[in-house]
C-alpha cells in the first residue's frame, strides 16, 4: 500500500507530501496547521516524529523496491532532539536517506 500512495495512510492522514523520491532518498513536507499543535500552540512532537518515520520507511521503500512489499520493514529505533517549536503556517521539511542496507 506504501509503494502505491508514496506514503503510509496516516502519514496521508496528517497532510504530509512527498516532495522528492529516490533510490535510498525522500524528502517530505507538511505546513502546519493548529491540529498539529500542542496545548502551547507549537508543533506537536508526534508530529515531526511521524515525518521522520515516514521519511526514514519512504527512502527505504524507494531503494528496495517490490521486496519492500514482500518483506516489510519496520523502525526499530529512533531518537530526536528538539530545537525549536514550530507554528501553524510554519513549512516542515524532513529527509531521510539509506546509509547502509542491513540484512535485518
Amino acid at each position: 500500500m506504501m509503494a502505491e500512495r508514496g506514503v503510509a495512510p496516516f502519514t496521508e492522514f496528517i497532510g504530509a507530501k512527498v516532495e522528492e523520491l529516490r533510490e535510498g532518498y525522500a524528502r517530505l513536507s507538511l505546513v502546519l496547521e493548529e491540529c498539529h499543535t500542542n496545548p502551547n500552540g507549537v508543533m506537536h512532537g508526534g508530529v515531526i516524529t511521524t515525518l521522520m518515520d515516514s521519511a526514514l520507511g519512504v527512502s527505504l521503500s524507494a531503494l528496495r523496491g517490490q521486496d519492500a512489499r514482500r518483506n516489510p520493514h519496520a523502525t526499530v529505533e529512533m531518537n530526536a532532539s528538539f530545537l525549536a517549536g514550530a507554528r501553524p503556517g510554519d513549512r516542515i521539511v524532513v529527509e531521510g536517506r539509506v546509509l547502509r542496507l542491513g540484512k535485518t
